[in-house]
């Protein structure tokens, strides 16, 4: 599950203003737990973007 729910933060790091952060806590994650844990940090501490634009 964790594989998975990692790959979609791959598009959805977009929407955050700095996407190379909230790609590199959830990256790191290996458990489920620890998942939850980053993406809980992320919508706490992350603002959204003005515009989501994906960078390839």
């Amino acid at each position: 599950m964790v594989f998975r729910m990692k790959e979609w933060w791959f598009y959805a790091k977009c929407a955050f203003a700095d996407p190379a952060t909230v790609h590199k806590l959830v990256r790191k994650t290996k458990k489920v737990d620890e998942y939850r844990a980053a993406v809980e940090r992320v919508f706490r501490e992350q603002p959204l973007a003005p515009i989501a634009r994906f960078h390839g």
